[in-house]
Formats: structure tokens, C-alpha cells, sequence
């Protein structure tokens, strides 16, 4: 019997100073955790606010110009000017080229060439629609994804081209009514 108390007895020393480690480990780790929650929080106050939202109204004003509104259009074809400027600095003349004076062709009739026998279907031909697609005027279509997007800056998309200029206005107007707002309001 004195065996067994001296046994529980040990137990229960062994539980207590186990005790005691974990609530000194519980709180080394809170006052951690609370260290990291203040340096997290001065990280917070260091950004500028609504930056995310500011950032969502640059990039749909800049996608819907150069979508749609021509001056976008205008920029986009000066800056591939550039590029293809660059471009052409940058190539080198072949001497001795193998290839001089060739060029590429394709067959136009296939039904003349038999490769490997007959095949389980004839050749589908397409079908011309490259007529009515450039008489066609030039459709304005947005995609869910903008309508969300715009939705979390409680403005409303454009829904034809002529919307297309005010919504950018709007645009440009809330990313002002951002850059003023406080802090957290």
C-alpha cells in the first residue's frame, strides 16, 4: 500500500510540474502572438487606405479606355509603334542564307494527294463568314466578372459605348472620393 501512494504521489508531482511548463509555455506563446498582432496592426496603419479599391478603379478606367474609347485605341497603336521600332533595330541581317528564295506555299488542293489511303471521312469544308463579320458594327459586351467588379465599388457598368466615357468619369471621380476618405471610415 505504501508502494502504491508513493507511486500516485509521483504522479501527481510529475502532473503539477507538467502543468506548471504548459502555463508557462501558454504564456510565452500569448505574449508572442500579441507581439505579432501589434506589428501586424503598425504594418496595417503604415498602407494607405482603401489602396485595393483605389488600384480596382485604375485598372477598369484603363480597361474600358483602351477597350473601348479611341484615344485608349490611339495609345495602344503608338506604343506597338514604338515596340515594333525597337524590334526592328534589333534584327541582325542573315549573310548566306540557306533559305534565300524560298517561300512558303500551301497545297490548295489536298484531294490530289493520297497519303495514306482512304480515310474514314471527307475533308468539312468551312464556311465563308468573313463577309458578314466585317460588316458587321463593332459590339459592346462586358464580362460577369466587370459587372462584379464594379459592383464592389458600388458603381453601375456601362451598358452600351456611349455609358463607356461617363463610366470611366465615375471611375476617376471614386478613386478621388477614396484617396480622401479617412482611416476605417
Amino acid at each position: 500500500r505504501s508502494k502504491t501512494n508513493d507511486w500516485y504521489n509521483n504522479q501527481r508531482a510529475i502532473k503539477a510540474q507538467r502543468q506548471i511548463q504548459y502555463e508557462e509555455e501558454k504564456k510565452r506563446r500569448d505574449e508572442e502572438h500579441a507581439a505579432w498582432l501589434k506589428k501586424k496592426e503598425e504594418e496595417e496603419l503604415k498602407k494607405v487606405p482603401y489602396e485595393e479599391e483605389m488600384s480596382l478603379c485604375d485598372y477598369l478606367a484603363d480597361y474600358l479606355t483602351k477597350t473601348y474609347l479611341a484615344e485608349g485605341k490611339a495609345a495602344q497603336k503608338e506604343k506597338d509603334e514604338e515596340l515594333e521600332k525597337k524590334g526592328k533595330e534589333d534584327v541582325v541581317a542573315v549573310k548566306d542564307d540557306p533559305f534565300a528564295g524560298m517561300v512558303a506555299r500551301k497545297k490548295k488542293n489536298d484531294d490530289e494527294e493520297i497519303y495514306f489511303g482512304k480515310g474514314k471521312g471527307g475533308k468539312k469544308t468551312k464556311s465563308s463568314k468573313k463577309s458578314s463579320k466585317s460588316n458587321k458594327a463593332p459590339t459592346f459586351s462586358l464580362n460577369i466578372d466587370l459587372f462584379e467588379q464594379f459592383g464592389l465599388l458600388n458603381l453601375t457598368p456601362p451598358t452600351n459605348l456611349e455609358a463607356v466615357e461617363s463610366s470611366v468619369e465615375e471611375l476617376k471621380a471614386k478613386k478621388v472620393w477614396y484617396s480622401e476618405q479617412p482611416r476605417g471610415s
